[in-house]
């Protein structure tokens, strides 16, 4: 309240009105300068009439009170059997509507974040929730995630500050792809016999092994030997070597090689689906063995003498047998 005396009668007052800034949270202060006049006159009957000038401004501030906030939205990704690489895989956010929102890529650690969603006041009070999935791709030998993540943030006004947090029921945000990668070998080689052809009846068997798997084969009618495929995947990166022979016995004049090879097999990942087999020591291709056949027979030529006149005696005669060269060979 202000208070005029007789003295101010016939005057006019002029002040200033403003608002104080404070510290409101979220408040913008309003800072106008209003100005009003105050005149005095006197009634005559004791009492003064104060009155505000036509021409003073209404006292009136007006603030303004806004809260912003912001959430980021990050998950993780892994990539079983073998190292991520940065950027190799994109996903994507969608709102409650099915629109795309954002794009974003994995870093080496296989993190990665959407750029931050903001929210104004508006928002305060209410649930948004957005769909989370991979991007598929065609990065060779991956298997993608394909389930889509759902999330739900509470918007809330807390004073100045909106804070935008993930409900409990809300997924985690993490993908995990797996990589694959398959390779073979196939060894070659032939069966022959030194001594003769090789007849549909010459049926010999093989053996390879590692030392912990033996594998079997058998050649057919012109000689190829059926070797088996071998099959690696990631798990079988790495060296392995391989023995080679012959198991057949000897018989019906055969003799049987007794080579053995020694084959290693190198097998890495290319890093594209597909494994690096990479054979060195004996040639894989040319595993032949070759058998010696020899026959051997005999015959007695016998036959009668007859003396004509007397008895014999034994040992009386003798016998020549003479080759074609005219040579005694019996």
């Amino acid at each position: 309240k202000l208070t005029y005396k007789t003295e101010d009668i016939g005057k006019t007052y002029t002040y200033t009105a403003k608002e104080k800034a404070g510290n409101a949270a979220g408040v913008k202060y309003d800072s106008n300068l209003i100005t009003v006049k105050v005149t005095i006159a006197d009634n005559g009957d004791g009492k003064l009439n104060v009155t505000m000038a036509s021409d003073s401004q209404a006292i009136a501030f007006t603030n303004t009170y806004s809260a912003e906030g912001a959430i980021i939205l990050a998950g993780t990704k892994s990539l079983n059997g073998r190292a991520l690489k940065a950027g190799e895989f994109s996903f994507e956010l969608y709102d409650a509507a099915g629109n795309l929102l954002q794009t974003v890529t994995n870093d080496a650690n296989g993190a990665f974040a959407f750029e931050e969603i903001k929210y104004a006041l508006t928002d305060a009070g209410k649930e948004f929730t957005y769909t989370v999935k991979e991007t598929a791709g065609d990065v060779a030998g991956v298997t993608y995630d394909e389930h889509v993540i759902t999330v739900k943030v509470q918007v809330t006004d807390v004073g100045g500050k909106l804070s935008a947090t993930l409900t409990q029921d809300s997924e985690p945000i993490a993908f995990t792809n797996t990589y694959e990668a398959e390779g073979e070998i196939t060894f070659a080689g032939t069966k022959s016999i030194d001594g003769r052809e090789l007849t549909a009846d010459d049926v010999f068997t093989f053996e390879m092994t590692d030392g912990e798997t033996t594998w079997t084969a058998e050649n057919d009618v012109t000689g190829k030997i059926a070797y088996p495929t071998l099959e690696y995947t990631l798990e079988d990166v790495g060296t392995h070597t391989y023995k080679v022979k012959e198991t057949s016995t000897n018989s019906n004049g055969i003799t049987v090689d007794i080579t053995e090879y020694t084959v290693t097999v190198t097998v890495s990942d290319n890093g594209n689906g597909k494994l690096n087999v990479v054979a060195t020591g004996d040639d894989y291709t040319r595993l032949d063995f070759v058998n010696k056949y020899e026959a051997e027979g005999e015959i007695v030529l016998e036959g009668t003498k007859t003396l004509v006149g007397r008895e014999l005696a034994a040992g009386e005669f003798e016998f020549e047998l003479v080759n074609e060269a005219g040579e005694t060979v019996a």
